[in-house]
């Protein structure tokens, strides 16, 4: 990681409907000279706490939201327009992992083709170094499956509402060629409004004939209770696939 402002700094990938450009943000950049990266990135069961209070490119770390063998999620604020973020890092050893790399940079070219209120915003793909994270809309209610361990059933308004937004925002992936293979509570977000924005499309798969393919053939991808009996027996995903997760 690059700390000396006179030194070129971290290349960064921004996505433009679904497409990726590099750029770079070296001495003539908006930013603080001051601004330096995070501690490197903790190994398993690390310090993650460490990293709160520093900065990573123009992000200033506020909080851990949480963590597991993919990576951590930061709750982060862009100091350049004066909003909260989310940033999902990618573990380290999932960084040096070209096929784990490639779902990750998919997850955002997936995402960063939607323009929509039930799907999570995604601002940019940044590498720096070693080190490769996504910047994402921060939804502070936590995800679906939180509130659903906590009060174990929803109200039928709540409930109903929920089922309506996720097919909502499930329907504008599959309008623009994308499977998203993961539905569950756990990647549904709960906005400040109470609406539902499906995340995670780290599994998502386009169905159209350039789409790029990161799962070796015969792989099963997903999360058992949610998945179709065809997707279980790895045929080629479409969105009927996702209709079947909705219900489950």
């Amino acid at each position: 990681m690059t700390n000396d402002p006179s030194k070129s700094g971290p290349s960064k990938v921004e996505t433009n409907g679904g497409s990726a450009k590099a750029r770079s943000t070296g001495s003539e950049s908006r930013l603080d000279e001051t601004t330096v990266g995070p501690p490197p990135m903790p190994g398993a069961g690390g310090d993650f706490e460490s990293w709160i209070g520093q900065k990573l490119g123009k992000y200033q770390i506020l909080s851990v939201l949480g963590k597991g063998a993919m990576g951590v999620v930061l709750k982060a604020h862009d100091l350049t327009i004066e909003r909260d973020v989310a940033i999902k890092v990618l573990a380290d050893h999932l960084a040096q992992d070209n096929l784990a790399l490639g779902r990750f940079f998919a997850e955002a070219r997936a995402a960063g083709k939607l323009n929509h209120p039930n799907v999570m915003g995604i601002y940019e793909i940044c590498q720096d170094g070693p080190m490769s994270y996504l910047v994402l809309e921060f939804v502070p209610g936590g995800t679906l499956e939180d509130r659903l361990d906590k009060t174990r059933v929803l109200p039928v308004l709540d409930a109903t509402r929920a089922m309506i937004d996720a097919c909502r925002g499930a329907g504008a992936a599959h309008a623009a060629g994308i499977v998203h293979r993961d539905i569950k509570p756990a990647n549904f977000m709960v906005a400040s409004d109470g609406s539902i924005k499906v995340a995670d499309f780290g599994l998502a798969k386009g169905t159209g004939e350039g789409a790029r393919h990161f799962t070796q053939t015969g792989m099963v991808v997903g999360t058992p209770y949610f998945m179709s009996p065809e997707q279980c027996e790895t045929k080629p995903p479409d969105y009927r696939n996702d209709i079947y997760s909705l219900g489950a």
